[in-house]
């Protein structure tokens, strides 16, 4: 049985399957704690940092096993662009919602737009940012 979160990740209305994005999920930004993924395996402690990485730290993370590096930090969005180097691009989104901060992180096929994918993305973390 699919949960509401996973409605936005890999339901009719979520991001992966669109807009060029094949996995991905929504995730705690404090905690790590995976709340809904599609395709994506990651642990709490490659999330964590993300936020950290945003507000001017590192520029690159590791990811599932792959280093990405940040190539657009847009702190006052709450966005941030990144690619591996088999030009896969990832963007990263954090959005209030339910009394809490999600992360949320969508990888596109090699050559995908990273506009594209936070195009997609954006269409849910409004969704979420009024609930």
């Amino acid at each position: 049985m699919v949960n509401g979160w996973e409605n936005h990740v890999a339901g009719p209305k979520g991001f992966v399957g669109s807009d060029g994005i094949c996995r991905g999920g929504i995730f705690d930004a404090s905690s790590g704690k995976r709340w809904a993924s599609a395709n994506f395996k990651v642990s709490a402690s490659e999330i964590v940092p993300l936020k950290k990485m945003l507000g001017g730290g590192a520029t690159a993370a590791t990811i599932n096993g792959e280093k990405f590096i940040a190539i657009r930090m847009l702190p006052d969005k709450n966005l941030m662009h990144m690619r591996s180097p088999n030009k896969e691009p990832m963007t990263v989104m954090f959005v209030k919602t339910a009394g809490k901060e999600a992360c949320l992180v969508g990888v596109g096929a090699a050559g995908a737009s990273a506009g594209d994918i936070a195009k997609g993305m954006g269409r849910v973390a409004d969704k979420l940012a009024k609930a």
